[in-house]
């Protein structure tokens, strides 16, 4: 796996109260001098959020839950390169 960044497609989520949102990461790869670019499995992802009472999000499935009005930040790491990380903020109306 020669994943180098990554990067949540769409930027930041804003969404309603009760609403679910997956979110969708873009990966960097190199490979033999190239660069390359791909959608990312969420099962090979870690999602947190730092503010589950406003949004809540699926470990491996990277599915946003609007809980209660409110902004929180979903950090996503990468499973098997823990040091690649990249976050979205949420925010909920």
């Amino acid at each position: 796996d020669n994943l180098v960044a990554m990067a949540v497609d769409g930027a930041d989520l804003e969404m309603s109260v009760s609403e679910s949102q997956t979110l969708k990461v873009i990966g960097i790869f190199r490979d033999k001098g190239s660069t390359l670019t791909g959608v990312i499995d969420n099962a090979q992802l870690t999602f947190t959020s730092d503010t589950p009472a406003k949004a809540t999000v699926g470990a491996h499935t990277g599915v946003v839950n609007g809980v209660a009005a409110g902004n929180a930040d979903i950090e996503i790491v990468a499973t098997d390169k823990s040091d690649i990380k990249c976050y979205v903020e949420v925010t909920v109306s």
